[in-house]
Parts: C-alpha cells; structure tokens; sequence
C-alpha cells in the first residue's frame, strides 16, 4: 500500500485500491479521507438519504453506500454526469447513488430527518473565508 493513502484516522478508506483514490482525487484531497472524516460528526444509519453537493468524481457518494448503506443523491455541476454513472455502475452501487449534473435548487427536497447533506469541499474552501470564521462548527474531538 502506498503510504500516502495510509493512516490509522481512516480505517475504512484503506480498504479501497489505491489507484481507484488517485485517480479521483482533485487538488491533493483524498476525497475518502474527507467523507470518513466528516462522517465521525454524523449519525448515518441505513438507509438514510444523503445529499453530496460538489461530489467531483462521485467517489464520496460511492464510499457513503457502501460503508453505510445509505441511499446517495451526489450533484456537481463540472464533472460530467455520464463519466460518474459508468464510475457509479463499475462500483457495482447504482441502485444506492444517483448522480445528476444539475444546480442544487432543482434538486428535490428532503424534508424529514432521514436526510443529511455533505459538503466536504465548499466547507473546505469556506472555512478559509474570513467572514466565515467565527460560524465554523468544530468537529474534532
């Protein structure tokens, strides 16, 4: 294994090739590494649906179904919608992961609790904003 794609903060991550990472990794990130960092703070539960705004390579919606079985609802306006299907269907998870190439004001509504939004990248990148410094949520421990 490459030690770049290892370590113990991780367990889950490690499980998948790391080519299959590399090859979906955007700006240095490991977007499995981000997914399974954000989820320590949330209580996923089969089931559940999932909204993944700004999912790039649809990399994080895939490792959502399958650690979690939750059903996966992954948008990203620059990333081409068919590229991510055939991601989604070699996965073997495209019964769990819909994918659209869509804004997010014409996505459907989730209006109960069972759903939960992901954004590892836009709060990345918003953390950083001054204006947004003092709203951060803190999810170390």
């Amino acid at each position: 294994m490459d030690p770049r794609l290892t370590n113990s903060r991780f367990p889950r991550s490690r499980a998948y090739h790391p080519e299959w990472i590399i090859a979906g990794t955007s700006g240095g990130a490991n977007p499995l590494w981000l997914t399974e960092w954000l989820c320590t703070a949330m209580d996923l539960r089969s089931g559940m649906r999932v909204l993944n705004l700004g999912c790039a390579w649809a990399m994080s919606s895939i490792f959502l179904k399958r650690e979690f079985n939750v059903q996966v609802w992954g948008t990203d306006l620059w990333f081409s919608a068919s590229e991510n299907l055939q991601r989604i269907r070699d996965a073997g998870v495209e019964y769990g992961v819909l994918f659209t190439q869509t804004p997010d004001r014409f996505l459907p509504l989730f209006r109960n609790r069972s759903a939960l939004s992901q954004l590892p990248g836009p709060l990345r990148h918003a953390e950083r904003h001054p204006r947004n410094r003092q709203r951060q949520i803190n999810t170390r421990n």
